[in-house]
């Protein structure tokens, strides 16, 4: 065991366990250093008796500081290790054992070796035993410890013997030999040279140990031709060198090279690649060099076997040849041609009689190639007309369409045919510009997408005499744009290409107008949204639409007015159309408002749109003008009350009086709306009226917190010669929250909700005629005016809250003599306005317990309706104050609400 104690725990061996009848004996240990152990002994039992350790030789360590462990406990030197496991007892240590070469693994014993008949001499070989390398297992007096038994027989070299070399060529040579290893591990190689110091040897080759003789061969090259090498086997093991007898070899002379295979030659097409090859006896190494018309090619891809050209040029035609050459003699190769057609087919127009004019681009060594044109595959015959057949380059005069179709060039060069790239020829003639008529007819502000075609290729177009506002393309004729005016038109139409330009064609078209309804002003209603940045206020828009399709307007969200232009897309017999981008600046996404004007009574529908939201839009045209179709039937004043829904009297949260408006119509269709609505809010707007007396109503009320909007009809009664023309309508109404902390009506808000309009045409009584058409003679008491809501529930005089009036001729009211006032009302009546106004004031008990009495003035504003004899309005009434709410609410800061006030006639008392 040799430096065997660099793994495990450091030790030579490791017994452990209940290891048992182990023979460890005639062993050799040599460790790495002083203190490592050699023998770890972790057995605890009593089985280790039946081991038996002795007749070893220890050495790299002294005895006395030999380590060795028993039992898990160190022994720190040999007599220690020896008295604990009572093994051992013929077993020693030596400065040194005295290998032959333990370096080089070799451990066979030295002649000094204390190794040597140190064994057990009770010790009795088997019958044909031996040791590691096969000796006698014991050549002394007693047997030796250790793997190699030490004798005479241990000193044997190799012996090598030099044998005839084989396969001898110009360049290479077999080398041959015989070595018997003599039972030691042996290695072997050639050395040769061209002298007997030789200089060159082979890789050294493995024997092994054999007693037997074993043959060596190496194929050696790179030799010399028609030289003498000297060349010897040599042998080694531990015992020594043997080298063989020198022996000689004569290389034979190089043979010449011939080219036994010329280059072919080659017709191939521009562009493509070539490869020109060879086959040559003769001797190696030998060089190459390509050559073209006799000139060596200069790079070094003409040192190739093979020479390529991965792309090739007319500029490569030529002879090329190969010239090889070896140590012994050259050899040039038969030159060969190599011809280059261009085959990239072409498309050829030419105009009609002119002349065509194909060729061909070849390139070869000179006089090679020959030529011949085909057309559609056929021989073509040779006329006045035709000329150049069998060059390159063929003249065809005056051509016609029977000239058209499939050129091409056969280029032969010897026995090699190639065909040049197809010319298919086709024959230009001048345009004819086809019959042209609009797929749809055309209309003022219609999309124009007509082309104009021609045949024969026209690569130009000029058109003239179309409408305002189309356009063409020149280059393919495509039509476009929107006619501005009506009328008929003459449109003329040439083409041109390379062959000349067309004749004349001449198209009549009619351009119709607009629909009278999608041509005037219009006004419409943006239905109320969340979203669009409108606030839930809803808006309006209005717009003019001239006779050429131009539209321009301003649409309103809430306090924003944003003005827009556009055009209408009209369509003969279908309604105009238009999508109109509307701009809001850098704040906010721009509108698209995509309308439809009913082309027969010009309603607008449609949406606004911001891409994401949209919102309808609904729209009226105004059918009048005040001298071509005046508006005579409506012309005049109105009365009208905007009245709430019953269902919200009992909801303290909506105004509850009428809101009201004097409206008045021109024969031009222009209406102008004034009133307020039941809150107090100030409603002025003017605007148009369709056809059926029809017109929109919206305006922002409350600073911008809220708004009406919505559709009021002046039904026309000719029955009466229109002086019985009705009011009716719709209208929302809504109210954010106020912002200001010091507002008193309904500051909370108020959700949308639907007044009814009702009213009638206004018309000042005749003279001595009464008001409200009561009749004559005036009756005492013939009119009352009562007051509901409001917060008059809960006042003192609840009980009492209508006056009867008696109307005189002179269209005034007073309370008659006689009769009582409590509510101090009064009342004020306008004749000529229809307008009706006046106070009353309420004396309600003091809530902080005070003997002076709260007394509250209300004033009230409203319109008489003539034909429904009544009228009606609303007033204005702060809540009593209530010192004990939190906190406390004042005269000062109490709400202030909306009530009814209604005006009729007093019933006649029965008789």
């Amino acid at each position: 065991l040799y430096l065997n104690d660099t793994l495990r725990n450091n030790g030579q061996i490791t017994l452990q366990h209940n290891i048992s009848n182990c023979q460890i004996q005639h062993n050799i240990m040599v460790c790495n250093a002083t203190g490592k152990q050699f023998i770890l002994m972790h057995n605890t039992t009593s089985t280790f008796a039946t081991n038996a350790i002795d007749w070893n030789l220890y050495s790299g360590s002294a005895s006395t500081s030999a380590k060795f462990e028993w039992r898990k406990v160190d022994q720190n030197n040999f007599t220690n290790w020896r008295s604990a496991s009572d093994q051992d007892d013929h077993s020693f240590f030596a400065a040194t054992v005295d290998f032959t070469d333990a370096s080089n693994l070799d451990f066979s014993l030295s002649d000094t070796s204390p190794a040597i008949n140190a064994g057990n001499p009770a010790f009795v070989s088997a019958i044909g035993e031996e040791d590691y390398f096969g000796l006698a297992r014991v050549a002394g007096t007693e047997v030796d410890i250790g793997m190699a038994e030490y004798g005479s027989s241990s000193a044997i070299q190799p012996t090598a013997m030099t044998d005839d070399a084989t396969l001898i060529d110009y360049d290479r040579a077999t080398l041959n030999g015989t070595v018997n290893p003599n039972g030691f591990q042996t290695s072997a190689y050639f050395e040769y040279g061209l002298t007997t110091a030789y200089g060159s040897t082979t890789t050294p080759q493995d024997l092994g140990m054999d007693t037997l003789d074993v043959p060596l061969s190496e194929l050696i090259t790179g030799l010399t031709h028609k030289k003498t090498y000297h060349y010897r086997v040599v042998a080694s093991n531990t015992n020594g060198t043997t080298r063989g007898a020198d022996r000689t070899i004569v290389t034979p002379p190089m043979p010449p090279p011939v080219v036994t295979i010329d280059p072919q030659p080659m017709l191939l097409p521009l562009g493509g690649s070539a490869t020109f090859t060879f086959t040559a006896t003769g001797g190696l190494p030998r060089t190459v060099r390509w050559r073209k018309n006799n000139v060596p090619i200069s790079g070094a891809a003409a040192l190739a076997e093979s020479y390529a050209i991965p792309t090739l040029t007319l500029a490569h035609a030529g002879n090329y040849s190969v010239l090889v050459t070896n140590g012994t003699s050259s050899d040039l190769s038969t030159a060969v041609p190599l011809g280059i057609v261009n085959t990239t087919p072409a498309l050829v127009v030419v105009n009609e009689n002119a002349t065509l004019t194909l060729t061909v681009s070849a390139a070869a060594p000179s006089g090679l190639l020959s030529y011949e044109w085909l057309k559609d595959g056929n021989p073509i015959a040779v006329d006045s007309r035709i000329t150049g057949v069998t060059s390159s380059k063929l003249t065809v005069k005056l051509a016609t369409d029977a000239d058209a179709g499939d050129y091409v060039c056969r280029v032969t060069m010897g026995a090699l045919t190639l065909d040049s790239g197809e010319r298919t020829v086709s024959i230009r003639h001048k345009p004819v510009v086809d019959p042209f008529a609009p797929a749809l007819p055309w209309i003022v502000s219609g999309s124009v997408t007509d082309i104009v075609t021609a045949q024969n290729d026209p690569a130009s177009f000029r058109i003239t005499g179309l409408p305002s506002g189309v356009t063409y393309n020149r280059l393919n004729g495509q039509l476009s744009g929107k006619p501005l005016r009506a009328g008929t038109y003459t449109v003329k139409i040439t083409a041109t290409n390379l062959a000349g330009t067309s004749a004349l064609s001449t198209s009549v078209i009619n351009v119709s107008v607009l629909p009278t309804a999608g041509i005037g002003t219009f006004h419409g209603i943006a239905d109320r949204s969340l979203d669009l940045v409108q606030d839930y206020l809803g808006g309006i828009f209005r717009f003019t639409s001239t006779p050429t399709g131009a539209i321009s307007g301003t649409v309103t969200f809430g306090a924003r007015t944003w003005r827009f232009r556009g055009r209408l897309d009209a369509v003969e017999g279908a309604d105009p159309t238009a999508v109109i981008a509307i701009s809001r600046g850098r704040a906010y996404s721009a509108l698209a408002m995509a309308i439809t004007i009913n082309r027969t009574s010009g309603v607008v529908n449609g949406t606004l749109s911001d891409g994401k939201n949209s919102t309808g839009v609904n729209g009226i045209r105004n059918h009048w003008n005040s001298r071509s179709q005046p508006a005579t039937n409506f012309a005049g004043r109105y009365t009208a009350l905007l009245t709430p829904p019953g269902a919200l009297d009992t909801d303290p949260s909506y105004p509850k009086g009428h809101g009201y408006g004097t409206t008045t119509v021109s024969t031009s269709g222009t209406v102008r709306w004034v009133g307020r609505m039941a809150d107090g809010s100030s409603v002025v707007h003017s605007t148009i009226m369709d056809s059926a007396g029809k017109f929109p109503l919206h305006r922002l009320l409350n600073r911008s917190l809220g708004s009406a909007q919505g559709w009021i009809t002046i039904a026309v009664d000719s029955g009466s010669l229109f002086a019985d023309n009705s009011v009716i309508g719709d209208v929302s109404w809504f109210k954010k929250p106020e912002t200001s902390t010091r507002a008193r009506n309904y500051r909370e808000g108020f959700a949308d909700h639907s007044l009814t309009a009702l009213g009638s045409r206004w018309l000042r009584p005749a003279a001595g005629d009464l008001l409200l058409d009561l009749p004559l003679p005036p009756s005492v008491n013939n009119l009352q005016l009562g007051l509901t809501h409001g917060g008059t529930d809960t006042a003192a005089q609840s009980a009492i809250m209508s006056q009867a009036f008696s109307l005189r001729t002179n269209h005034t009211a007073i309370v008659s003599p006689g009769f009582t006032n409590p509510l101090k009302m009064t009342i004020a009546l306008n004749a000529t306005t229809g307008g009706m106004s006046g106070r009353f004031t309420l004396s309600d008990p003091n809530p902080s317990g005070s003997t002076r009495p709260i007394v509250r003035t209300a004033y009230y504003y409203g319109v008489m309706l003539r034909l429904q004899e009544n009228g009606g309005g609303y007033f204005l009434l702060p809540a009593l104050p209530d010192p004990l709410h939190i906190p406390p609410i004042t005269s000062t800061n109490s709400d202030i609400l909306s009530g009814r006030a209604d005006l009729m006639a007093t019933p006649p008392l029965p008789p």
